[in-house]
């Protein structure tokens, strides 16, 4: 290959290089996280600092945290319920800092879990849920979903609470599993260790009427891990769980300045030549065309 086409092959991997760096530092940039609980701190979700999470018993569940597995056992049976909420059973948030669910912008929410065991005597009950309702939820707004995991299935709850978007996945004898729900606009997709297993639109689930009690689904910003329902019942430990926002996109706009800058760098560049010893650019008149 003749020297000058090889020098003008170096000067475009340079160039491109950078603007493939200058793009990866501006989409990790456009990208914030918040650490909702680490079992490596030692305490259960309800004593992580800064506090999150609310832990939440009706019925006896229970909480214990196993410093061998760096996590928090969270046990119910199905005449209990209990879990982790970000918000009090009076209706305020556990920190008043917990940023909004935007789902517009983008959220995703991660968590690490292992299911040791789960029952339940509805198909479209499980032992263990996520929930996250946006924060401009309200009725007619599809700015909601909730997510149950089984032992051998993983689904989303429709409106009326009946089985929605289901895939067979054996989370009972995977160990610990990596979640993660990923929302943006008005759908939403769920993974397990990266692959994806649902995805649809969100809902809206503000018609349910909970009677005296709060209704989780028409607080916004509204986030809960763990069992929700008297007709399933799980053993878990829960290792992790963290609130990324927005979800990492690139800025189009200024992706393509960064590309017209490289553009111009290199046609600047093009009246210098590479040294013979290095690709390092060096002084000289001669232009390499």
């Amino acid at each position: 290959m003749p020297t000058k086409h090889v020098s003008r092959m170096r000067l475009k991997c340079l160039i491109f290089g950078w603007i493939a760096t200058m793009s990866l530092g501006v989409s990790a940039a456009n990208a914030s996280l918040l650490t909702l609980y680490d079992g490596s701190s030692g305490v259960t979700p309800d004593g992580f600092t800064p506090q999150q999470l609310n832990f939440f018993s009706v019925g006896g569940g229970t909480e214990t945290y196993r410093p061998a597995e760096q996590a928090t056992e969270l046990q119910t049976t199905t005449v209990q319920y209990a879990g982790y909420s970000n918000f009090t059973p009076a209706g305020a948030l556990v920190n008043a800092n917990f940023p909004l669910l935007d789902r517009l912008a983008g959220y995703q929410i991660k968590f690490t879990m292992n299911l040791l065991d789960e029952s339940h005597t509805s198909d479209s009950r499980a032992g263990f849920s996520l929930l996250a309702v946006s924060s401009d939820a309200a009725a007619g707004a599809l700015a909601s979903i909730e997510i149950g995991i089984q032992g051998d299935r993983i689904f989303s709850q429709e409106t009326g609470f009946t089985t929605g978007e289901s895939a067979a996945f054996d989370a009972q004898s995977k160990g610990y599993v990596d979640y993660e729900l990923d929302v943006q606009g008005s759908t939403y997709s769920f993974k397990a260790d990266g692959t994806q297993l649902l995805t649809g639109s969100l809902r809206d689930y503000t018609s349910w009427d909970s009677g005296p009690l709060p209704d989780p689904y028409e607080i916004p910003n509204f986030i809960f891990f763990g069992d929700n329902t008297t007709s399933a019942a799980a053993t878990i430990y829960f290792k992790s769980a963290h609130l990324v926002q927005p979800v990492p996109e690139p800025d189009s706009v200024l992706i393509l300045s960064l590309c017209l800058g490289g553009v111009l760098l290199y046609r600047v560049i093009q009246g210098r030549r590479p040294s013979a010893s290095c690709p390092q650019i060096s002084a000289g008149s001669r232009p390499l065309h």
